[in-house]
């Protein structure tokens, strides 16, 4: 007799009193039994199925940590940060999986992975492109590598300790700030925007006539540590995280690499600078005017009376917290 198929994480529909099945994705799922463990160099063909078995199954929420701490660089020593971190990206990662395309062993305990992120069966939004990551043996199993994991948090704004101190600034003074625009904000502090955090200016009444659903201009500033240790390629995987509909031009400021979505009368900019420093800037002017504005920045201390602020919309507390 035929059974009808169980959705995952439905009840069994032929006994109402079993237990929920076990979400499977991308026929991926918590119960999958741990694989053998090999070196590179003593069974090739262990070393690259488990290496994809740790890929496909780190990023799972209900993973039980003990194993999630066996698949990870470092996850022994860092389980309990790992977990809040899964834990706090639950929203963002439900449904969400990995994509092995190619391992390549480039040592006895080191390897290359080419994988993509998935969702909801589908290409993940976040990371739509092929991402290379490491792998690596260590302790008997293998893992995903730490410099991989911090990529994928800082593409979704969690945070990811790097070795050396950070080189953001406490804050940013605006400058080259276009007429028409008005400072929404303590006239103390005028243009200045704490780090991280964000400031805003209103157009003008002749602006918004003349380019209506106008917004003024905004600027948010975010930390991403560790930008020495960015390769380019993940400079490029963090840029096209932050997505955006439109023709977006690969631009640099000054030592600081971007990309720019120009509209008639609007421009968006997104920015990682050399000093730890993520910024999206967006503002009802040419993309020449908010280029200056951007490569005109002041970095400043903060002043007294002025609180530094996380942006809520783009960063989680408490984050996924290793060294690069």
């Amino acid at each position: 007799m035929l059974e009808a198929p169980v959705e995952p994480g439905s009840t069994n529909a032929t006994d109402p009193g079993a237990p929920p099945a076990t979400p499977s994705f991308d026929g991926v799922s918590v119960d999958d039994p741990f694989p053998p463990q090999a070196d590179g160099l003593t069974d090739p063909a262990v070393a690259d199925a488990a290496i994809r078995w740790a890929y496909q199954h780190w990023i799972l929420i209900d993973l039980d940590p003990a194993t999630r701490a066996r698949i990870v660089e470092n996850g022994e020593q860092n389980t309990a940060n790992l977990e809040r971190g899964i834990a706090d990206a639950r929203g963002t990662i439900d449904g969400a999986g990995m994509a092995v395309d190619e391992v390549r062993l480039t040592g006895v305990d080191t390897a290359a992975v080419v994988f993509r992120a998935r969702w909801q069966g589908g290409p993940s939004p976040i990371f739509p492109d092929p991402i290379t990551g490491t792998a690596v043996f260590q302790n008997g199993s293998w893992r995903i590598g730490t410099h991989t994991l911090c990529l994928l948090a800082l593409g979704i704004g969690q945070s990811c300790e790097p070795t050396a101190p950070l080189l953001a600034p406490a804050a940013f003074r605006a400058r080259e700030i276009p007429l028409g625009f008005t400072w929404v904000g303590d006239a103390e502090f005028e243009g200045i925007v704490p780090v991280p955090g964000g400031g805003y200016w209103m157009a003008s009444a002749a602006l918004i006539e003349e380019q209506p659903g106008g917004v003024g201009l905004s600027l948010t500033f975010e930390v991403i540590p560790g930008y020495a240790a960015l390769t380019d390629d993940d400079i490029e995987v963090l840029l096209r995280a932050r997505g955006g509909a439109g023709d977006r031009v690969p631009i640099e400021i000054g030592d600081a690499r971007g990309w720019m979505d120009a509209q008639p009368g609007f421009t968006n900019i997104v920015l990682i600078r050399p000093d730890d420093v993520l910024v999206l800037a967006g503002g009802q002017m040419t993309s020449t005017q908010l280029m200056t504005i951007l490569g005109e920045l002041e970095r400043t201390e903060l002043p007294a009376g002025l609180v530094a602020s996380t942006p809520v919309a783009t960063t989680v507390t408490d984050g996924i917290s290793f060294e690069l």
